[in-house]
């Protein structure tokens, strides 16, 4: 695992987060809507600056921005950044906060993007390690978009 301070550590953040969206995109629908895929694969083609719609370039950079800053966000919570740290410093932040919060975890969402072996530890996202804090898996449909 890289260190947060190296140089590549933000842009390997991205590019696997975004990776992560497109494979919750292809598993929308329980991975069966050709339409999902084929907006997966303009995505991955916007992320690897090929030929792709306005909207995944569009997608892409906004999410690029997201994704930049909440990197930026995590690693400025541990004064260290070592990665095996950054978990503990962000729960402690979380902590800090005094306001509620409910963690909806879509049953084919990002949870398919934790390892099986992992899947009952993580089945509410890490709610479980912040008090005061609800969590509900959703069964889920997929969504007719003009996508």
């Amino acid at each position: 695992m890289r260190p947060m301070n190296d140089p590549m550590a933000r842009l390997t953040f991205i590019a696997n987060s975004f990776r992560s969206v497109c494979d919750s995109t292809r598993r929308d629908g329980g991975g069966e809507l050709p339409r999902r895929h084929e907006l997966a694969q303009d995505l991955m083609n916007a992320f690897n600056g090929k030929a792709s719609s306005d909207f995944a370039r569009s997608f892409f950079k906004t999410m690029e921005l997201y994704l930049g800053a909440v990197f930026d966000l995590v690693t400025s919570l541990s004064a260290d950044r070592e990665p095996e740290n950054l978990m503990h410093s962000l729960t402690t932040w979380i902590r800090s906060v005094k306001a509620p919060a409910t963690v909806y975890v879509a049953s084919t969402g990002v949870i398919g993007e934790i390892p099986q072996q992992h899947r009952e530890e993580w089945s509410d996202l890490g709610a479980h390690q912040v008090p005061r804090r609800e969590s509900s898996v959703l069964g889920c449909w997929a969504l007719r978009h003009p996508w």
